[in-house]
């Protein structure tokens, strides 16, 4: 007789808006505007990933970086913050070059050490033409290029692990 367990915590947010950095001297929240699934995980505020029991949870997230406008390669910083302070070596950094998105892809196991911890993915850029880039879907043109779906400018999913 097999039992069926049910998945743990687990979730999936993405954001479908282009995202840029406001200020260099500054980093900022990742927001998210749609829920592709969620059971036990919830997102407070649109940036606060909320953890629902202790435990380990894995985090992979993806995020299309991007420059809008200068001419030289500028740096993106994507990084974790829990409960509002910085997580140590969790810092993924690219160079963006105009008009040339790069996507990037990191995996992290984090701890939830106390019932409703919450964890916020952050940016920062090296300047304001720095940014996470949302494209719409495209229809096909025959002859020249499929139809393709949108591509967020983030997509993150969360599950516990232990």
């Amino acid at each position: 007789m097999s039992h069926h367990i049910p998945p743990g915590p687990h979730a999936t947010f993405s954001s479908t808006q282009t995202q840029t950095v406001l200020n260099a001297a500054n980093s900022q929240a990742i927001t998210y505007n749609t829920t592709l699934n969620a059971a036990g995980i919830t997102l407070n505020s649109n940036t606060q990933i909320v953890l629902p029991q202790i435990g380990n949870y894995c985090f992979t997230f993806s995020v299309i970086g991007h420059n809008s406008g200068s001419a030289s390669a500028k740096w993106l910083n994507i990084f974790f913050k829990k409960n509002g302070n910085l997580v140590d070596n969790s810092s993924t950094i690219v160079a963006t070059v105009k008009d040339e998105p790069i996507t990037v892809v990191a995996t992290f196991d984090l701890d939830c050490t106390t019932v409703g911890d919450y964890y916020e993915l952050f940016m920062a850029g090296q300047d304001n033409s720095t940014q996470i880039l949302a494209t719409g879907a495209q229809a096909a043109v025959p002859g020249v290029s499929p139809a393709m779906p949108a591509c967020p400018s983030v997509v993150i999913a969360v599950w516990q692990i232990s």
